[in-house]
């Protein structure tokens, strides 16, 4: 669910064969996990992401149910990782964790862990329409100065000059009516200056985060007419229907239809090339006298 939000909940007391049965004085707990992370270095394992948990109760809510019936309770969520708890007396009865806030839209997966060399980046929209104004979090490990763009594997849409104090800033990026497209990624780069007084050299972190756009009224529905056997050495026909909701289908749509064992797919873990974040192909090197000259 999203951040800032209303978590919502019917809470069943149900026997071992489903019946729903009457319960008085059940206590229906909030707890907040609270993770604190830090990375931890070694020559064996390198960077690892590590936490220290709090468990903070945040509110609380007595409730009685009906027999036959539920009983709906809800709490004010911010971001993180909760776990909501129902108890009878001294016994949990039953527990569920959830995260509030989603985990693409950082690209810490949620941990909010910052890596020494990365640069923490946040939207506050899961998809964005063209004409709105993403607002983006930049944190760095130390603060410096850099850039923030929008790329895509035709090339930088939109750059913009950063100065990132200690704690972070926000950005307000304008979504360009032009960016109907699924392969936009925010990328930042902020640099520490060196210090000759201590020795110490200029440090670079660099942050990469997809910029999703919202593609409902894009969005295909396919529908295929096969039969639900086909015998070896023979053509399978198939008729595949293309439905749109959000206005008249393009003049011409290509589909990909492949046969495939199930046995193979669960053997190779398989995932659809064609859902989820599209890859960004990036050349991260940058010349020493380029990392001096930013300022």
């Amino acid at each position: 669910m999203a951040e800032n939000s209303l978590a919502e909940f019917d809470v069943v007391y149900a026997n071992a064969q489903g019946e729903k049965q009457a319960a008085q004085d059940l206590d229906v707990r909030l707890i907040h996990e609270r993770r604190d992370y830090y990375w931890s270095f070694s020559d064996s394992e390198g960077w690892q992401s590590r936490y220290d948990q709090k468990d903070l109760q945040e509110e609380e809510q007595r409730i009685s149910i009906a027999a036959g019936g539920s009983q709906k309770v809800s709490f004010p969520v911010e971001w993180g990782t909760y776990r909501l708890e129902v108890h009878a007396g001294d016994n949990i009865v039953s527990s569920v964790r959830f995260n509030a806030g989603y985990w693409w839209q950082d690209n810490t997966d949620g941990t909010g862990a910052l890596r020494p060399d990365q640069v923490k980046l946040k939207i506050d929209k899961s998809a964005y329409q063209p004409g709105d104004t993403a607002r983006v979090q930049v944190e760095s490990p130390a603060a410096g100065k850099g850039y923030l763009m929008v790329e895509s594997s035709s090339g930088t849409l939109w750059w913009q000059p950063l100065a990132v104090p200690a704690g972070g800033t926000t950005v307000d990026l304008p979504i360009d009516k032009s960016w109907q497209r699924h392969d936009l990624w925010l990328s930042a780069i902020v640099v520490r200056d060196g210090d000759k007084a201590s020795g110490s050299t200029p440090k670079r972190a660099v942050g990469l985060l997809h910029l999703p756009m919202a593609t409902a009224a894009r969005r295909l529905s396919l529908t295929l007419d096969a039969p639900e056997k086909i015998r070896p050495e023979q053509t399978l026909k198939v008729k595949v229907k293309a439905t749109r909701a959000g206005g008249p289908l393009p003049q011409q749509v290509q589909v990909l239809l492949s046969a495939v064992d199930s046995g193979v797919l669960n053997i190779t873990d398989y995932k659809h090339q064609i859902r989820g974040r599209p890859s960004l192909a990036a050349n991260a090197t940058t010349p020493i006298n380029t990392m001096c000259s930013v300022s």
